[in-house]
């Protein structure tokens, strides 16, 4: 699990260098993952070389960030050409995985 987060920080202006008249809002959901996992397996050996194995495998994966929630934002050059990494979607999607599988191992 992670908890990630982005806190700006800016001082009110007030001389011409600076004409910010209000503070930045900070992101709290920045790559908030959360990701729980199972794998069962049962193995059976019919001798010392030969055995068969059943399995069942989960996974769920959830992601929460600022990039993904509540707006889209791809930022562009005024010719319209792609102009920065963040803010481009590529975010991964939450999933919910389920695998049944079985393994015959023979060793010789």
């Amino acid at each position: 699990m992670t908890d990630g987060k982005i806190k700006l920080s800016s001082s009110v202006g007030s001389s011409n260098l600076d004409s910010n008249t209000s503070v930045p809002q900070d992101f709290e959901e920045v790559d908030d993952i959360k990701r729980n996992t199972l794998n069962a397996k049962a193995t059976y050996k019919f001798s010392k070389n030969l055995s068969l194995a059943l399995g069942y495998m989960w996974e769920k994966f959830e992601v929460e960030d600022f990039d993904s929630t509540g707006f889209t934002y791809i930022p562009l050059t005024s010719t319209g050409a792609f102009n920065g990494a963040i803010f481009m979607g590529t975010i991964p999607e939450d999933y919910d995985a389920n695998v049944f599988y079985t393994k015959l191992t023979y060793i010789f």
